[in-house]
């Protein structure tokens, strides 16, 4: 057995995916330094095993006797109606010694803080911090570690671990596993066709099926080949073969995803990071031959296909995999010839696995994978041994396999006794064992009085003293001697110790049988057990009690408050300054017009080729400057709606262009999807309201964001959602009509994005609109973002929740938008003349059917799959 007390280099955490209680040990064993698991509700893999809530405390108590920490992901959106169990259920965790929680809702942290200040918190990837506002942000509120997106570069992450040490937070980085072709925390796209969200640990992986780019005259354009592929299924990440690189960034935490996948996966995983780990303590380029084994044994479970990630792959189409979903296995050559008898492959030179009787075979055999259980002893021939034959069994003899076809491997026998012997194989595990001294001593009456000093791997010290029941007796013949209590109490058996001295005070004048020793002993360590676990359950229980029954009491009955009547608003996005020109020629009388920056028009490209900037600030200001001008002297407010995800080098630019306009006495509202805007912007005097990316769904997020104006809510909430977070909302207006809180808004019409991704869905560059078409014939537009990326997924169907706005006004629900970027002008003054009227009169349900029959007449006529 291994067994590792301390690096001269830190290494980093080691953080491993669990999906039920069988696999704590599993992980345990095979390395890892934390896991991470869920419950049964609440975690982003709603459909992997879980633990219960039992399951959980054994798995805590399992792990900590073991020196590993344990996190639990409660990363999804809380709704305002489960806010009290989730709480009630984070109390529990925190009770049972739980050591972090990992949490995306942003009122869910708001509450930890209140009621659980010592509860860790780590930001899921998510909440999409990718930039260095959002660890500003984060640390503001109380986050011990932030798990970055998935999308930032080696350099960029560079950078925020500079800032990250000047402020005290952790980062935290997936180095394999799946990877989500959206930015996490940023697509709706399950929810928007089928009703699972993915941002409720539901999503039924859409970007796993087919698809093909179509122009606005229907035309295959698919970039990639024509028809339908796998055009959105990303390839996984390994960065095994970058671990180097990736030491030398000093991240705190090493996250293996894949809590869906099996066993064996989660052993080959964890163990191979483990060990090249620990070979690099002393040395970062330590780079051998069981690194080349390593990487092959990484293939020969679950995998898409390896990618190098965000992180190293500047090209777009190597992260992607469009020919294939499922598992890609261990390339190791091409098949030469196939007869009624035998298969015969030619190996690739620099294959390194032992193929044996077990595995088994992928073929790739025209376009399709035709799976083979290799059953007989397989035959290697050549000096190198490098053709094998597999002799064909009855079952097989109709295959008719193509020369030059691809084989993989696609089940590894011995990757699977792997799995079984950790278990069992002590010499196998990898595990960090506390540390024991021992004194021996006796008392006036001759009871034995064993006492233990135990250090833990996290630094903790603890003691321990037991007396035995019953008197030791004057030894007649032999008597026990130091030599034969140091041979018992050596005996650990199965106990995660090590002991490291044994000092007696003795004087080897007694006796006491063997058995009664054994007995004793095994009592002493299952003490220590109950103490090392003991130790990590924390010491404020009483006071977070009280914080919870407080929280409990301040909650209200739900009853309708009689609120002043106050007017109700109309605002709309658009993104076109032509448009915004037609709704003041036009007298349309919106509150607020959020207007987003589009990407910059042909001739400014055309004219600065070789510009050096990325990110064109001039652009940005002299579009806002002009859109305010346009916009002198009329009723509405001006907001300049920012992209929601900006990275590094866009936020910068964002801030710079802000910082224009404030020298040139513009004054414009600030909309913003990304966090930290708010605390960046504390001492200037913008108003700032809050986009549907901050995945509002609960009263206790905007409690939170009480420096934001107006919050809109998440478009994943349901009526029966809005009536609950409305009630609470209102009586808290009611009751505490001093407490700061922003304004709730609803997107009633329009666009919905579905999808934001740093990768281009198509490299056209083209004047023609595009769409991503479904074998199903559903079309989702696709558009550009500011820096003229074509990341932008909008949903196949235009939103309408026209029949709802007389139930939404009853809720006190004061202001809708409609999204209308990329719309035509007759599709906004169509939608704003009926939205118009039923948000200012009071419906009756026949004549709100009546005009929504209307208004669906009206927009048939105009709109096109492109203009939804």
């Amino acid at each position: 057995m291994e067994i590792f007390y301390g690096v001269k280099l830190k290494l980093p955490e080691l953080l491993a995916p669990v999906s039920c209680l069988d696999n704590v040990e599993i992980a345990i064993f095979a390395g890892a330094s934390s896991i991470y698991l869920s419950g049964k509700k609440y975690g982003a893999r709603y459909y992997s095993d879980n633990l219960s809530f039992d399951e959980i405390e054994t798995a805590v108590k399992i792990a900590h006797l073991y020196n590993v920490k344990v996190y639990v992901t409660v990363n999804t959106l809380i709704k305002e109606e489960e806010f009290d169990e989730v709480v009630k259920y984070l109390v529990n965790l925190y009770k049972i010694g739980v050591d972090s929680v990992i949490v995306q809702d942003i009122g869910l942290i708001k509450v930890i803080k209140d009621i659980l200040p010592n509860f860790n918190i780590h930001a899921s990837t998510q909440l999409n911090i990718h930039n260095s506002l959002g660890l500003i942000w984060a640390k503001e509120m109380g986050i011990k570690r932030v798990v970055l997106a998935r999308e930032l570069n080696y350099n960029e992450i560079k950078n925020l671990v500079d800032l990250t040490r000047s402020i005290k937070l952790e980062l935290e980085i997936f180095i394999h596993g799946a990877l989500c072709f959206s930015y996490s925390g940023a697509c709706s796209l399950s929810f928007f066709n089928g009703g699972r969200s993915g941002n409720r640990g539901m999503c039924a992986q859409p970007c796993r099926e087919k698809y093909k780019i179509s122009d606005e005259e229907g035309k295959d354009c698919s970039n990639y080949n024509k028809g339908y592929f796998y055009l959105l299924s990303t390839k996984d990440i390994s960065l095994y073969p970058k671990l180097d690189e990736l030491l030398d960034l000093n991240i705190d935490s090493f996250k293996i995803e894949g809590r869906m996948r099996n066993k064996d996966y989660l052993a080959t995983c964890v163990n191979s990071y483990r060990l090249a780990l620990n070979k690099r303590k002393f040395n970062r380029n330590s780079k051998d031959e069981k690194d080349l084994i390593a990487i092959e044994n990484l293939k020969l479970v679950f995998n898409r296909e390896d990618s190098k990630g965000y992180i190293f792959d500047k090209n777009h189409e190597d992260l992607m995999n469009t020919k294939k979903v499922g598992d890609n296995g261990l390339y190791i050559g091409k098949i030469e010839k196939d007869n009624s008898k035998n298969i015969t492959i030619q190996l690739t030179p620099n294959l390194l696995y032992l193929i044996e009787r077990g595995d088994g075979l992928a073929i790739e055999n025209n376009n399709e994978y035709v799976g083979l259980d290799i059953s007989t002893k397989p035959i290697f021939r050549g000096e190198d041994k490098k053709t094998l034959i597999i002799k064909k069994l009855n079952k097989d003899k109709k295959l008719e396999i193509r020369p030059n076809s691809k084989v993989f491997i696609s089940k590894s026998k011995s990757r699977m006794q792997f799995t079984h012997d950790l278990v069992n194989d002590r010499e196998l595990m990898k595990i960090k064992k506390s540390k024991i001294s021992i004194n021996f001593d006796t008392d006036k009456k001759n009871h034995s009085i064993v006492s233990g000093f135990i250090t833990l791997t996290n630094g903790k010290k603890l003691s321990i003293k037991k007396k035995s029941d019953e008197p030791w007796q004057i030894a007649r013949n032999k008597a026990i001697t130091r030599e034969i209590l140091k041979e018992q109490f050596f005996k650990i058996g199965k106990f995660p110790f090590i002991i490291t001295s044994i000092n007696f005070n003795y004087d080897e004048n007694l006796f006491t049988p063997i058995s009664q020793i054994n007995k004793f002993r095994r009592e002493f360590f299952t003490e220590i057990n109950d103490l090392i676990v003991n130790s990590y359950l924390p010491d404020d229980i009483n006071l977070v009690e009280m914080k919870f029954n407080s929280y409990l009491n301040n909650k209200n009955d739900n009853n309708h408050p009689d609120l002043v009547n106050k007017k109700n608003n109309l605002s709309i996005y658009i993104n076109d300054l032509d448009i915004l020109k037609l709704i003041n020629e036009n007298h349309l009388d919106f509150k607020r017009v959020y207007l987003e920056v589009p990407y910059e028009n042909k001739e400014f490209n055309k004219k600065n080729k070789n510009r050096k900037d990325k990110i064109n600030i001039n652009y940005m200001v002299q579009f806002i400057k002009e859109a305010v001008s346009i916009s002198k002297d009329r009723n509405y407010d001006l907001v300049w709606k920012l992209d929601d995800v900006a990275h590094e080098e866009l936020k910068n630019g964002f801030i710079k262009a802000i910082a224009i306009l404030k020298k040139l006495n513009i004054k414009i509202g600030l909309m913003t999807g990304f966090l930290g805007l708010d605390i960046h912007l504390k001492s200037n005097k913008h108003e700032l309201l809050g986009s549907k990316s901050l995945n509002i769904c609960n009263l206790s997020s905007l409690l939170n964001l009480k420096d934001y104006s107006i919050l809109t809510l998440s478009p994943e909430l349901s009526m029966k959602d809005i009536n609950v977070f409305a009630n609470n909302y209102n009586f808290i207006k009611t009751n505490s009509p001093d407490k700061k809180l922003a304004k709730p808004e609803i997107i009633v019409a329009g666009n919905i994005e579905v999808l934001r991704s740093k990768i281009p869905i198509s490299d056209l560059n083209s004047s023609k609109e595009i769409s991503l078409d479904t074998l199903k014939g559903k079309s989702y537009p696709i558009k550009k973002d500011v820096q003229g990326n074509l990341n932008i997924l909008l949903n196949d169907l235009d939103l309408s929740l026209f029949n709802d706005i007389q139930f939404l006004k009853s809720k006190l629900i004061k202001n809708f938008a409609l999204d209308c970027r990329w719309k035509s002008f007759k599709y906004i003054k169509i939608a704003y003349n009926y939205y118009k009227i039923a948000i200012e009169k009071d419906l009756t349900k026949t004549e709100t059917k009546e005009l929504h029959s209307k208004l669906n007449q009206e927009l048939n006529h105009i709109l096109t799959k492109f203009s939804i």
